[in-house]
């Protein structure tokens, strides 16, 4: 007898095991996506394409292998969003620009791909901001429609929070996985520099890019994660993937985190975050203490550089993707964008090639400080996800928090942690040179957390 579902998704985790025993199937699953998507997104605005009978016929395919009993992985029937940056063969890909509607990709970008063979459900397209830099989307936050849901995998994150879909693939540059997953109340993985092939995405800065997925769990990110890895990742800083993408993530969990310290960042990075925000994630740090081994970690002060040579290298790589269209078409492009564009194109080369070499400065003392501080290596280390919680929609939130590991090409996940006096979800940021262990403190963390609320839209359509 088939279970039926309720508003409420299963977690990734929890459909694999229900389809596996038969109490669940991939066309359910999908419907039910589906029909929080007819329910919601009218009011989050989350997708700029559906793509339901492909999505269905899909999922009917996959249920055929699974009466068989043949599952691809466990992403088997997972429904799942991506990113309107990313090539999905037969739909436009849009990246927010007006002129790009009638853009349909000819194939699947290599990550899409990946997703297809582990068995994932492409439910469709999901909002992005224009070119995924600054200037805000329509998608709104489902715990305050009146919020930013973060950018620019704005429609990522809103729908994973909306229960729209179990998992979405978002982009980051600066902060547009770990701040949109924060503001949202879900999680997020920014992998390390060169895991993820990136041909069939829309760039913003070839030095900065990275793909990753937003999920409602730590487990969640890690099964869909372990899907569209490179395993032999041709520049890589997290030198243990291969390794730990073959291994259970309880493992990791279970026996991790015992060996492992983390360390408490400290430094004048963190002296503007709001009052709300240090009190929720510092009240989850002192919860933490109880179960894991805790050292504080003092930023190298180069960090405090990043934010101007971030922006100077992301300026002129965008100005080098969008110089042709920004000449020909400067009216379709939105003002924040305009002004980054414009930024690139007055930048020397001479202060380039400084940003450059600052950017490889700045790895080296990272790895420095990570693996000689205290009396043994560095696991990670844990700081606030964002500097505030949502913003009003005329913004997407500040990236401060975020931006320094797209830098230097540090693993990074972000766990929902508690809630503002308003309501408002806070993050919890872990990141390390090597995944796994990133991965293993995190979804510890997560346990002992327990952070499982849901935006009250949901919870009131029950």
């Amino acid at each position: 007898m088939v279970r039926r579902m309720t508003t409420k998704l299963p977690t990734i985790e929890e459909a694999a095991r229900m389809l596996r025993a038969q109490e669940l199937t991939a066309v359910e699953l999908t419907e039910q996506c589906l029909a929080n998507i007819d329910q919601f997104d009218e009011r989050v605005k989350a997708w700029t394409i559906v793509d339901r009978e492909r999505a269905l016929s899909a999922a009917r395919a996959l249920d055929s292998e699974a009466a068989r009993f043949e599952f691809r992985s466990p992403l088997h029937g997972i429904p799942i969003g991506i990113k309107d940056i990313i090539d999905v063969e037969g739909l436009a890909t849009g990246a927010g620009f007006p002129l790009r509607k009638s853009h349909v990709a000819l194939q699947d970008a290599p990550v899409v791909k990946q997703l297809r063979a582990a068995g994932c459900v492409m439910l469709g397209k999901t909002v992005t901001t224009q070119f995924a830099c600054f200037d805000p989307a329509a998608t709104r936050n489902p715990w305050d429609l009146q919020r930013s849901p973060g950018g620019s995998s704005s429609g990522s994150a809103a729908a994973v929070a909306s229960e729209m879909c179990l998992a979405a693939i978002g982009t980051q540059t600066g902060g547009s996985i770990l701040r949109p997953a924060s503001f949202c109340g879900v999680a997020g993985y920014k992998p390390g520099f060169g895991c993820v092939d990136m041909r069939g995405v829309v760039p913003v800065s070839y030095h900065l890019d990275h793909v990753g997925p937003l999920a409602r769990t730590v487990s969640d990110l890690y099964e869909v994660w372990k899907a569209i890895a490179m395993r032999v990742p041709p520049v890589s800083i997290d030198f243990l993937q291969v390794e730990y993408l073959n291994r259970q993530f309880d493992d990791w969990v279970d026996s991790g985190p015992m060996t492992m310290v983390l360390r408490v960042a400290e430094g004048p990075i963190l002296a503007g975050v709001a009052s709300d925000v240090q009190q929720t994630t510092e009240s989850a740090i002192r919860k933490l203490q109880s179960s894991m081994r805790m050292a504080p970690l003092t930023l190298p002060p180069i960090i405090d550089e990043v934010p101007a040579m971030h922006r100077r290298i992301m300026a002129v790589e965008a100005a080098a993707v969008h110089r042709e269209n920004y000449a020909r078409f400067p009216e379709y492009f939105l003002p924040t964008i305009s002004a980054l564009i414009e930024e690139g194109l007055a930048t020397s080369a001479v202060d380039y090639a400084a940003a450059l070499a600052h950017q490889r400065a700045t790895r080296q003392q990272m790895m420095q400080v990570l693996v000689t501080s205290g009396d043994e290596p560095i696991s990670c280390f844990v700081l606030p996800s964002t500097v505030t919680t949502a913003t009003e929609p005329t913004s997407t939130g500040s990236a401060l928090l975020n931006l320094p590991w797209s830098y230097v090409g540090l693993p990074a996940i972000t766990i929902p942690c508690g809630t503002s006096a308003a309501g408002l979800p806070c993050g919890l940021q872990f990141v390390g040179p090597i995944a796994g262990q990133v991965f293993a403190l995190a979804g510890m963390a997560e346990r002992v957390l327990a952070c499982r609320s849901r935006p009250k839209m949901l919870e009131e359509n029950l």
